[in-house]
């Protein structure tokens, strides 16, 4: 009898688990204040549909796959400098006071690996498929800082990101000891 508990519980808490995992939106930003003055952001976004509403929104989902799967791999190395650098224009961080804190240190997911995981969405389409056998969130670096204690900002993100949760912390931090008392957590 314990041990079908134990196998009900289970199974409940893995159902619990991917029902939580597929309520994460696909596009989200997450700021964390590092210390007064340095912010780092993280994006997970759905790369390819970014993309593709930066490089060809006039296209198809499918047509944009079939075109970009097939480019030569520098070409789409190129496109992909090209999405990142409208990217950077269009992610905006600005302080309280309206001075703009500059993003650098920027970090993008491989190309070549973007491009095989396009190629495997447009094989899905070719095999009557739709092309979303692949989906997946890819994430995106960046770090900021300034001379001045940081209290607020306003963030812009790239319209072609579509709809983005922002998620912003200040991680609290303390040293656990061994054999010291346990560590209180609050949240």
């Amino acid at each position: 009898m314990k041990t079908r508990s134990t196998l009900t519980l289970l199974c409940a808490c893995l159902l619990m688990t991917t029902a939580m995992a597929h309520e994460l939106p696909a596009n989200r930003v997450a700021l964390v204040l590092r210390d007064d003055t340095h912010v780092s952001l993280t994006a997970f976004i759905d790369y390819t549909e970014a993309l593709h509403q930066t490089l060809a929104p006039q296209q198809t989902q499918q047509e944009f796959l079939l075109q970009y799967s097939t480019l030569k791999p520098s070409d789409f190395r190129a496109a992909a400098v090209q999405a990142h650098a409208l990217w950077r224009e269009g992610l905006r961080l600005t302080l309280a006071t309206g001075e703009p804190l500059a993003a650098r240190q920027w970090q993008w997911p491989d190309p070549e690996r973007i491009q095989a995981s396009l190629k495997a969405r447009a094989m899905n389409l070719l095999t009557g498929g739709d092309g979303h056998d692949q989906i997946g969130v890819d994430e995106i670096h960046a770090e900021a800082t300034v001379a001045k204690k940081i209290g607020s900002l306003s963030v812009a993100l790239p319209q072609q990101w579509g709809r983005v949760l922002v998620v912003s912390y200040r991680p609290r931090q303390a040293w656990k000891e061994p054999g010291s008392a346990p560590l209180e957590v609050g949240f």
